[in-house]
Order: C-alpha cells, then sequence, then structure tokens
C-alpha cells in the first residue's frame, strides 16, 4: 500500500443509509488518500454536506499555500 498523504483527501457518496462505503474508502486508501468526507444521501439532493466540507476544506487548505487533491472513485459520486 502507498503512503498516506496529507494533502490527498477523499470524497465519498452512497445514495441511502442502507449502502456502505467500504469499498469506495478502501480503493482510496490504497490510493493514498489520508481524510475522508462523505454522504450517504440521493444524487437529487443538491445539499450534500459532506461535500461541502470537504470543498471548505481544499479552500482552506489553498489559501495556506499547502495545496490539496480531492478523490472521489467515481465522477458520478460528485455530480449530476
Amino acid at each position: 500500500m502507498p503512503p498516506q498523504h496529507s494533502n490527498l483527501i477523499a470524497y465519498l457518496r452512497v445514495s441511502s443509509e442502507a449502502q456502505d462505503t467500504q469499498l469506495q474508502r478502501d480503493a482510496l486508501t490504497t490510493a493514498g488518500c489520508a481524510k475522508f468526507f462523505e454522504d450517504k444521501i440521493s444524487s437529487r439532493k443538491t445539499n450534500r454536506p459532506g461535500l461541502t466540507t470537504a470543498l471548505d476544506y481544499l479552500r482552506a487548505r489553498r489559501v495556506r499555500s499547502h495545496g490539496s487533491v480531492m478523490h472521489s472513485p467515481q465522477q458520478s459520486r460528485c455530480d449530476r
């Protein structure tokens, strides 16, 4: 497993409380992500607290000039 990097963060999303993000988390941990934000919410919802928190985290790190990269297992986890 590659080392975890503090500048790699991950956003995980599943559509319902009955679903689990563990497969996504495992894949992104293997990719080196060290910090995770997640939502268990339908893609039809536009209010995604986990995504909002992840983006705020990225903005704050950019302002401090550290820079960060956000990964998601699939683009569809972030859009729609």
